[in-house]
């Protein structure tokens, strides 16, 4: 307890002023917050800038990040696939499988006694698809182009984003109360399970249950793993390695696109493509360590410094690097962190819109993601509708999205702001 106390005293003696601010109290309100937070970033940054700013230790972090990055990109951007979207449908209501005429499209049929009734409502008859690039698709599987159910259709990847919505919020809580890896080594196997088990889907209830969990489970991993990857890495590069990590993003459409041109049955294009995901078990390697960040500020100071000592050794600054220094600036982390004030998660969110700065960034945040996430989604998701081969016109689409990120490594690199505004103005 003595040398506890001691260690806490001289790292005391070593703040900042606005360190000792936050510690004392003599901030006020989110001001208080705000020192902390600071104390805290200035603090842990100094000991990542010490190991190394980027290097092996970070790089191996950054590719399990990518691993995870093409398994949740796979499943993301392979719902034009599983349904099938493509402008040359045809398709009829029969009573003897008869295919139908090209370019017809019915869902009806015509009664001996002339009548004409929805097929769903008459005994014997089913509906009958026929489409020059797909073969058995979602759409196809439970009769979601006729009928009741032909309102469900988009639901197939509502439900998914819907998911993921939960699933960020969910897994990031989840990550502060248990430590990253243990979430991600908790979350990925039930992910791989549900990534398979979708395929067997009996009818459309349980595949959009199963499609919502998905989502949450698939981005909240993804989310997780991003956390640990910024958090692992020097600020001066978080915009450059978060841009590099997305890179695969883009050639998944390439992917699933190939495979579902290769393979007719949505099941099997599912089971294809939830194999990779089976990679995202490097998460139980010592490749990815816990966050030495969140140990630190559990308290948890010897393996945090172990952490961070390994990354020095594996990045080649060993050498240069005082493990006593390290452990004492982590100390002064912890009370740093347990001496401000306790601000509940609620508070924190509320702090978006206190000041008149921070409504006006949390406002034009907002307006450019909105923006952003409905273009991007609406642009790639009918991409197969915008040619007659679906296959090559979401290859293509898979192109531009690879280029995104490999140009953003370099020009956010250069700051925010006004590569955001050129990158805006050009979509325009």
């Amino acid at each position: 307890m003595a040398s506890k106390d001691s260690s806490a005293a001289a790292a005391a003696d070593g703040m900042t002023s606005s360190e000792k601010e936050a510690r004392n109290g003599s901030l006020t309100n989110g001001k208080v917050v705000a020192a902390v937070v600071t104390a805290e970033q200035q603090i842990f940054e100094s000991i990542i800038d010490d190991i190394g700013p980027l290097g092996k230790w970070q790089w191996g972090i950054a590719l399990c990040n990518i691993v995870m990055t093409i398994t949740a990109s796979i499943h993301t951007m392979n719902y034009p696939m599983l349904v099938g979207t493509n402008r040359e449908w045809s398709y009829s209501c029969s009573a003897n499988r008869t295919l139908p005429a090209p370019g017809q499209k019915s869902c009806t049929i015509v009664l001996d006694s002339g009548r004409e009734k929805e097929c769903m409502d008459v005994p014997g008859a089913a509906m009958v698809y026929h489409s020059e690039y797909f073969g058995d698709t979602v759409t196809t599987d439970f009769d979601l182009m006729c009928g009741r159910l032909r309102h469900l259709a988009p639901l197939v990847h509502s439900a998914f984003t819907i998911g993921c919505f939960f699933g960020v919020f969910l897994f990031g809580w989840l990550a502060d109360c248990y430590g990253r890896k243990r979430v991600l080594c908790c979350g990925i196997p039930v992910m791989i399970v549900l990534n398979f088990g979708l395929a067997f889907s009996p009818n459309i209830v349980v595949f959009l249950v199963v499609r919502l969990l998905q989502g949450l489970f698939v981005f909240g991993a993804f989310t997780v793993m991003y956390i640990l990857t910024m958090e692992t890495t020097s600020e001066s590069k978080r915009a450059m390695l978060g841009n590099v990590v997305h890179i695969p993003w883009g050639l998944q459409f390439i992917t699933v696109a190939l495979i579902a041109w290769l393979i007719k049955d949505w099941r099997v294009q599912q089971l294809v493509q939830s194999v990779v995901s089976l990679s995202c078990l490097v998460v139980f390697t010592p490749l990815l360590p816990e966050s030495p960040r969140w140990l630190a500020l559990q308290g948890r100071i010897q393996p945090a410094t172990q952490l961070l000592v390994t990354g020095a050794k594996r990045n080649g600054t060993f050498r240069n690097v005082d493990q006593n220094s390290i452990q004492q600036r982590l100390e002064k982390l912890y009370l740093v962190h347990t001496s401000g004030p306790k601000v509940s998660n609620v508070s924190l969110a509320l702090g978006l819109v206190k000041t008149p700065k921070m409504r006006k960034r949390f406002l034009l945040s907002t307006v450019v993601w909105f923006q952003g996430a409905l273009t991007n989604h609406g642009f790639n998701f009918y991409t197969p509708m915008l040619a007659k081969d679906p296959f090559w016109s979401y290859s293509i689409a898979g192109v531009a999205e690879f280029l995104a990120p490999t140009a953003g490594a370099f020009l956010f690199s250069w700051g925010r702001r006004i590569p955001i505004t050129i990158s805006y103005f050009v979509c325009a």
